[in-house]
């Protein structure tokens, strides 16, 4: 077992860009990851692209003063390497969308091979004999200037993929399952152009709503109003102002509101905190009525596209 440390060049200027990308277009086969500060702030921005091409690394700064779009273009034209794509492509769907034509997913492939685990971190591990450290994987990307310890993290992604290709495609070859993750993959690439799930008038119905009585379904839907509107004030992703179990334990312990112990589900720093803001959402929620809800939504045979932050949970 290795620790690795990987060479790279860091982009975040428009001339810097311009001498990477003839390099990018002479490479056949461009292993790709990318960083976002979803578990940090309350939009999902992307902060970093980790490129590599033969034995080159290129952190590429989207946030930098630069216009990245030929970069997007060219890769749409080369067989891609990644793993787990699909927060990945939803996200640079949002910067005028992005639909490459070759995809090779490892996490796919070792889905496909059966493997105990599917992780990058267990991949590298397993195939490489490289330890991969976790300690940057809930950094916030959007800072700047990036330590180079971060860096370094990120451009270890980028290297390890090529490696892993190299390996797994064979395996993949061998077991007969091509076509398998060819179709898997083009669907990957299909699903993660659909973008995220946009929150409608229905996003409040988390977790199992459908067993909180009217009155627990009119307190989730007014905490969840008070937490999105605080979220955006504070500028912090939803689960960081309550997280879904908190929500959904508040609205069912206060179907009674204010008869109950409903307090004692917030913990004590919650309660100090924002118990007293809290108690004036529930107040407005008792004197709401069932009747003025959205209409619940029809029930689907495929669930929507995941949200950033359930995706980013899944990393």
């Amino acid at each position: 077992m290795v620790f690795v440390e990987t060479d790279y060049t860091f982009i975040n200027q428009q001339e810097e860009l311009e001498r990477f990308l003839p390099v990018l277009e002479q490479g056949e086969t461009v292993c790709l990851d990318t960083e976002a500060d979803n578990m940090h702030h309350y939009e999902t921005r992307l902060c970093l692209l980790q490129i590599g091409v033969e034995d080159q690394v290129a952190l590429v700064d989207p946030l930098g003063d630069l216009d990245w779009t030929p970069l997007l273009g060219l890769m749409e034209k080369k067989r891609l390497v990644m793993h787990g794509s699909d927060f990945d492509f939803r996200l640079l769907s949002q910067h005028g969308g992005f639909r490459p034509k070759n995809l090779f997913d490892t996490m796919h492939a070792a889905q496909l091979l059966g493997l105990p685990k599917i992780g990058l971190g267990f991949l590298a591990e397993h195939y490489l004999g490289i330890k991969m450290t976790k300690g940057h994987q809930k950094s916030d990307w959007s800072k700047r200037p990036l330590p180079p310890k971060m860096l370094t993290y990120a451009a270890l992604d980028a290297h390890i993929l090529h490696g892993l290709k190299e390996v797994m495609e064979k395996e993949i070859r061998d077991a007969g399952r091509e076509e398998w993750l060819r179709e898997r993959c083009q669907w990957q690439v299909e699903q993660g152009n659909i973008g995220f799930a946009e929150k409608d008038k229905n996003a409040w119905r988390i977790l199992s709503w459908r067993n909180l009585s009217p009155r627990g379904q009119v307190n989730l839907y007014y905490l969840y109003q008070w937490r999105e509107k605080r979220a955006k004030e504070w500028d912090l992703p939803p689960f960081k102002v309550l997280h879904n179990e908190m929500l959904f334990g508040l609205a069912k312990a206060a179907q009674d509101f204010p008869h109950g112990d409903w307090r004692k589900a917030m913990t004590p720093r919650l309660f100090n905190s924002r118990g007293k803001d809290l108690e004036n959402v529930l107040r407005q929620a008792a004197a709401a009525s069932p009747k003025d809800l959205p209409p619940p939504p029809p029930r689907k045979l495929r669930p929507d596209p995941l949200n950033p932050e359930e995706l980013g949970r899944q990393a």
